[in-house]
């Protein structure tokens, strides 16, 4: 469980760091894509944590 919390802050800073290094160059769509998707993602992480972390609270009560 907590070996993937470090992920929901590395899919944003990957995007972002995406999105600058590319300066603009990338087409509106592909950029919303990534906007999106790293935000995406990181939810989809977050709740994979929460269901490791709900499901082992049941078997410690």
């Amino acid at each position: 469980m907590q070996d993937l919390i470090w992920l929901l802050p590395t899919y944003p800073v990957l995007s972002f760091l995406i999105l600058v290094l590319t300066a603009g160059r990338l087409p509106k769509n592909i950029v919303a894509i990534i906007g999106a998707g790293s935000v995406g993602l990181s939810f989809l992480t977050a709740a994979i944590i929460a269901t490791q972390f709900l499901s082992t609270v049941k078997t410690i009560l």
